[in-house]
């Protein structure tokens, strides 16, 4: 028997783990059954602290917010105000009729229909009773209408409390459904009331509502019947909070479990269990090891982009030794002239920053000295705003000087800086504290320049933008070190097994040891409890404790980066290739409207990102990057000939991107690896100096057991020949010839302060109301017949009446399938009136508008339609389709 609750599942959508879901609903009566210690059970899931402040601020909210307005049940004398709620019978008197606008702790039991709603047996899967903190309760004419709002301590919105309020939704609903109670619930959105807020934040909750029935209806009694061997776990940074971690653990360690493979996702964990694949890791080494076994593995996303990886890091756990990787990397520089370490931690109950700090080393010539340390520590929960100015104000206070020094200098004399972070979490922070004070008055110049560096997405809420970007701002030392490195640690890269392992390269490392106190055992976050105690007692030794650890960290930072280095060293070819940029902020874009200003941001942005990620393909071992076509093996023939030599990438060659053509050897390899596309992504040539060609595959000749490429060579062969017999290397280029078209069309908008503009910032006012002239009755049957989900129709009603109608969905949600149905519902509608329609369909993309048109063929007969594309097929999948002229068209159709 599974005792489950609304809270529960919410926790299962977060942990996406069976055993913690099992272990947390089984009978009390059947936990003996297991080998797991009584005791953990029993271990609360959160910290005091947090139950503290969630009750303090309840209070608050009940008692001041919504003073006279709250139904509650009865308090004894000297109760806590959590203590009082509505028993189930109370609540049911209280729905019919409610004496105030809100019920306080309300008690909803799930009625019989709510298990026949979802075929659930009470007998093996019981719904506790539970109580939302609130529901809302507003008299309309057909009764009431009541909204679910929970209370929380936590300033962030998160996942469990939509699922958490959902849930409360679907069960008050059908409690109104069994008493016949007259109103009706939201089930489109719930109240969250946030700490510290005036009112309660809207959580839409109606996108998670088909996940959390599909649950319901079909997971959750799957889930009951397994047995505890059955369930599926894996581990992650989130087990950090089950308290079944140590039983996880010891049970993996015991079984040498796959999931203990750092970075492992679950669901690539699930795919090796479904698949019935080895699950420890020494199998799965072996399993591995064996050439045929890969085409399995391959057939997960997950897995197929990590093979030399997981080989690696298998090899390093088994041996308990670090493998190194074969491969050049771009997260981090050769060296920098001033080094930038920065960490910020966030505070779990405020979600805030509460400690940031920063450590600067080398410089001396600019700064007078040779290192320096800032420590920003919250005094207080209230202070913790504080910490974000004075971090900011340290921090550009060193890059204005490194700006200064190098704008009085000549190139050669600049310095260049580097920023990095022990991890990706402390990055987000500081991206959070920055975001932060760009809607601060008085910062928001300050956060505008920092971020115009860090060229953070964040920035994108701003008003002002740069007009360049850095490549590499910041450096994620983890990430750095998991593409140069594996390490024979378990679950996750920790500064202490950097320190450990890397550090120790370095003559004279600084060796860093995580403390209880301060340090988790899964993540680099730190634990903020000691700084709790200090606001609460005051304990000036406490936050000096909190500095020190602060400072170790930043110690042990440094010392990592010294230990990479001092690796690379002695290794050949080397795998750090790039150098920092000399220091200068970014200039600020020159726009007059903040909207164009924004949108080139975005699109300066966006190219960036592409350019990262396929400049970091380009650096992956050669092995990889032959069979997945990001370099392709070729032998030339003549003329512009060459035969493709690597067969297996032939199906993932993109036949309209830039390539880099440079000779098949080791300064060809390094031609490739250092060149900075982002600087010359817009021209047809390469530039002097570089050890390459700029070319594009005119066409691929697939002769069967023969493929041959043509190819668009420049017309001067000057940097390396051409030898017929001799092999060369294509590899992928950045290369983007619309930016700056769309760079200069916004620079003309800008400057004509065009209408389009007003749209683009405002869509909904331009949108007008269709006069209705069609059959209201013979619509509604249209919509029932055609196979439309519910939001689906809602939106076909919302086109069918308006000018603009705005549809969005996550990918795979079926976006494409609904412009083709509206669109044949538009010329059913028509058709059945006697009236043509001439139908323009645009997008961004030519694969967007050639899916359309085919999922418009799949659904509209041939006879009713004619279907044309201005220009040429340009997706692979579409090639060698047929084309007509239609009569009176000037424009190709496009036929199956």
């Amino acid at each position: 028997m599974l005792y489950v609750s609304p809270a529960k599942i919410a926790s299962y959508f977060y942990h996406e783990c069976e055993r913690n879901f099992y272990f947390q609903s089984l009978a009390k009566e059947q936990r003996g059954e297991l080998d797991v210690p009584k005791e953990l059970f029993e271990r609360p899931s959160v910290h005091k602290s947090v139950l503290l402040r969630g009750v303090e601020w309840e209070e608050e909210v009940i008692s001041t917010h919504l003073a006279g307005q709250v139904k509650m049940g009865k308090r004894l004398p000297g109760m806590p105000l959590s203590h009082c709620f509505l028993d189930g019978v109370e609540t049911i008197q209280e729905l019919k009729r409610p004496s105030k606008r809100y019920l306080y702790q309300p008690t909803l039991i799930a009625p019989p229909r709510f298990y026949e709603r979802y075929g659930l047996d009470p007998h093996v899967i019981r719904f506790a009773a539970c109580r939302p903190d609130l529901i809302e309760c507003r008299s309309e004419q057909d009764g009431f209408a009541f909204r679910i709002i929970d209370i929380k301590s936590s300033d962030v919105l998160k996942l469990s409390h939509r699922v958490q309020t959902a849930l409360y939704a679907l069960i008050l609903s059908l409690i109104l459904e069994e008493h016949g109670i007259a109103g009706n619930v939201d089930l489109r959105e719930a109240g969250v009331w946030m700490y510290g807020a005036g009112q309660p934040r809207a959580a839409d909750i109606s996108q998670l509502l088909p996940y959390i029935e599909q649950f319901l209806t079909s997971e959750l009694t799957a889930l009951a019947t397994k047995q505890a061997d059955e369930l599926f776990w894996h581990f992650d940074y989130r087990c950090e909070w089950c308290p079944f971690y140590d039983y996880c653990l010891d049970k993996a360690r015991q079984q040498k479990h796959i999931s203990l493979v750092p970075y492992l996702s679950s669901h690539a964990s699930r795919f090796i269990r479904e698949r019935q694949l080895p699950e420890t890791i020494g199998e799965f080494r072996q399993f591995l090891e064996r050439q045929e076994n890969r085409h399995v593995l391959k057939q997960n996303a997950g897995l197929a982009r990590q093979l030399r990886r997981l080989e690696a890091q298998l090899e390093a756990i088994a041996q308990e030794k670090v493998v190194p990787y074969d491969r050049a990397v771009t997260h981090m520089p050769i060296w920098e002239d001033i080094r930038l370490i920065l960490t910020a931690q966030r505070d779990p109950l405020t979600g805030k920053i509460a400690a940031a700090s920063l450590y600067r080393v080398g410089g001396a010539d600019v700064f007078g000295t040779g290192s320096e340390m800032h420590h920003v520590i919250a005094g207080s929960f209230e202070e913790c705003d504080a910490v974000g100015r004075n971090f900011a104000d340290a921090l550009d206070r060193l890059l204005h000087m490194v700006h200064d020094y190098n704008r009085a200098r000549e190139w050669r004399a600049q310095k260049s800086v580097q920023a990095y972070v022990a991890d990706n979490y402390e990055w987000d922070n500081v991206q959070q504290l920055l975001q932060e004070l760009l809607f601060d008055p008085e910062y928001n110049e300050k956060a505008v320049r920092l971020l115009s560096y860090f060229h953070s997405s964040v920035l994108s809420s701003a008003s002002d933008h740069p007009c360049e970007m850095v490549p590499l701002p910041v450096v994620v030392l983890t990430t750095a070190a998991s593409q140069l490195f594996a390490l024979p640690v378990h679950v996750a890269y920790r500064l202490e097994d950097l320190s450990r392992y890397i550090a120790a390269y370095n003559d004279s490392p600084f060796l860093y040891s995580a403390s209880e106190r301060f340090s988790f055992r899964l993540t680099n976050a730190m634990k903020m409890d000691v700084l709790h105690d200090a606001w609460q007692t005051g304990d000036e030794e406490k936050r000096k404790a909190v500095e020190k650890e602060l400072s170790r960290r930043l110690w042990a930072a440094s010392s990592v980066i010294q230990g990479i280095r001092a690796w690379v060293a002695n290794v050949h070819p080397p795998p750090l290739v790039v150098w920092p940029e000399k220091f200068r902020f970014p200039s600020s874009a020159d726009y007059r409207d903040p909207l164009v200003s924004k949108l080139a941001f975005m699109a300066r942005y966006e190219a960036l990102l592409n350019y990262l990620d396929i400049r970091q393909s380009r650096l992956l071992p050669l092995p990889e990057r032959l069979e997945n076509g990001v370099t392709l093996h070729v032998t030339y023939l003549g003329g512009d000939r060459f035969r493709l030599n690597n067969h297996q990438a032939l199906e993932t060659i993109d036949q309209k991107a830039g390539w880099l053509l440079t000779e098949c050897n080791e300064e060809g390899e390094k031609a490739q690896q250092t060149f900075p596309d982002i600087k010359y992504a817009g021209d047809w040539s390469a530039p002097k100096g570089a050890n390459l060609y700029f070319t594009r595959i005119r066409a691929i000749h697939d002769h069967g057991k023969k493929v041959e490429l043509e190819l668009e060579l420049p017309k001067w062969l000057d940097r390396f020949p051409l030898v017929e017999g001799e092999e060369y290397w294509l590899s992928l280029r950045h290369a983007d010839f619309t930016m700056p078209r769309v760079l200069r069309a916004l620079q003309q908008l800008d400057q004509e302060n065009h209408r389009i503009l007003s749209l683009i910032r405002d869509p909904a006012r331009y949108r007008k109301t269709f006069r209705p002239n069609w059959d209201v009755d013979e619509v509604k049957m249209l919509l029932r017949q055609s196979g439309l989900t519910k939001s689906q129709r809602q939106a076909f009603l919302h086109f069918l009446h308006h000018t603009l109608t705005l549809v969005w969905g996550p990918p795979g949600t079926g976006k494409t399938h609904f412009i083709a149905a509206a669109l044949q519902l538009l010329m059913t509608i028509y058709e059945k009136r006697g009236r043509g329609l001439a139908i323009l369909v645009s997008g961004f993309t030519h694969a967007a508008i050639e899916n359309c048109l085919r999922k418009i063929q799949e659904l509209v007969p041939r006879r009713r339609v004619h279907i044309a594309k201005l220009g040429e097929i340009q997706t692979e999948k579409f090639h060698g389709q047929r084309f007509a002229l239609h009569p009176g068209m000037k424009i190709p159709l496009f036929f199956p």
